[in-house]
């Protein structure tokens, strides 16, 4: 099924122009309108995967009319991208954040930019429910399908896994909750603080920090959006184990996080570590979360991560050392579970690291933190069965 694409701008030789572009995206149906108010209009009957709303139009002027889309509930959740002149200024910027923007490109448009900015937003749209009504159709063609003990049985499973995601959905909403409040209400401070920077003639090299702390801050959420994406995933798939080299998806997982600007001086020390039994997907999953996690604790510019591994009964412990702030004995007990707040500025921490026990427990492990040897830092630790001793 096509997802719809609602086009706003005043100029027909833009909307043309957009059109142009965005039919190379198979998977789209593309609207268009010239007006913020025919925008609302249609938005009234009408529901759009993602909206690319010109700035400057006469009348109801682009942050006017992503106010009103954010206001009402039945659109409040849509992306929005903006489309604004090469020559807007932060002030414009932060502007089109405040007014529900999730992203902006300049004009002259470039087409593959335009491309990819729409398909990853795209990508984005998909909803918790759409993955639980997924899954509820399937089960029912079992049911229909299948009418032997051996068919029943797997059904029976099939709706209990079901059941089990209905009250992740639970979760998930809780910890977002909670998790995403506090950073939210920094990033309005850090714009408000910015604002009134730039309108006190404050120069421009001034808002350098503010700028990299309100990064930081969206860059975590962004984390904790890909965990829940991944924790979907974790609980829709069963596990596919085989002997994968923990250095290999180390590297690979390090690859990924310094490919971000926070962490490009981070640097990972590790020596000689052995295979694990492990289902390849969920274990990517988890590193990415747990060097991820060390990195963002840590409070050196050039923060140091290091692994170390030992065996223990058939199983081998890995040991992920940060040099972050150490975490009190009261949090370290309760960090893992899904109803306590986690000690830490991080948004979404809590989450990720209610996902990376849901994946270390689903492969018979267990996971922690606890002091390091030197008494700076945490030491995040957790166990997975050695490929030597899989049956």
């Amino acid at each position: 099924m096509k997802k719809k694409i609602l086009i706003i701008d005043d100029r027909e030789e833009n909307i043309y122009s957009f059109c142009q572009t965005l039919e190379r995206i198979d998977s789209v149906e593309i609207d268009t309108c010239k007006s913020g108010p025919e925008a609302l209009e249609k938005l009234l009957h009408q529901r759009y995967a993602t909206i690319l709303l010109d700035v400057q139009m006469p009348g109801m002027n682009g942050f006017e009319v992503a106010r009103y889309i954010r206001q009402n509930p039945k659109t409040e959740d849509i992306p929005i991208i903006l489309i604004s002149a090469s020559h807007t200024d932060e002030i414009d910027h932060i502007k089109g954040y405040e007014s529900g923007a999730c992203d902006y490109i300049t004009k002259p448009v470039n087409p593959m930019l335009l491309i990819k900015k729409v398909e990853h937003s795209l990508s984005k749209s998909r909803s918790l429910e759409q993955i639980l009504l997924q899954r509820a159709m399937k089960a029912e063609q079992e049911i229909e399908a299948r009418k032997d003990s051996e068919a029943l049985k797997k059904v029976s499973e099939a709706e209990a896994a079901i059941e089990r995601f209905q009250d992740g959905l639970e979760d998930i909403a809780y910890l977002i909750s909670r998790d995403i409040q506090m950073p939210v209400m920094t990033m309005k401070h850090k714009i408000r603080e910015m604002q009134k920077m730039l309108q006190s003639g404050q120069p421009a090299t001034d808002l350098w920090q503010p700028l990299y702390r309100l990064y930081k801050q969206i860059n975590s959420m962004d984390t904790m959006v890909f965990a829940v994406q991944n924790y979907c995933k974790v609980r829709s798939r069963e596990l596919e184990k085989q002997s994968i080299s923990l250095s290999d998806v180390i590297r690979q997982a390090w690859e990924d996080i310094t490919l971000n600007v926070a962490a490009s001086e981070a640097r990972l020390e590790y020596g000689e570590l052995p295979n694990v039994d492990a289902d390849p997907v969920q274990l990517r999953m988890l590193m990415l979360h747990l060097l991820g996690n060390a990195v963002e604790r840590s409070n050196e510019d050039s923060p140091v991560v290091r692994i170390l591994s030992r065996q223990q009964e058939g199983f081998t412990r890995i040991e992920i050392e940060d040099s972050g702030e150490v975490i009190s004995q009261s949090s370290r007990d309760s960090m893992f579970q899904i109803h306590k707040p986690v000690e830490t500025s991080m948004p979404g921490a809590g989450f990720t690291l209610y996902l990376c026990k849901n994946i270390v427990e689903a492969h018979g492990g267990k996971i922690g933190v606890e002091d390091t040897t030197s008494g700076r830092g945490n030491l995040f630790w957790f166990t997975l069965q050695s490929a030597t001793s899989a049956a």
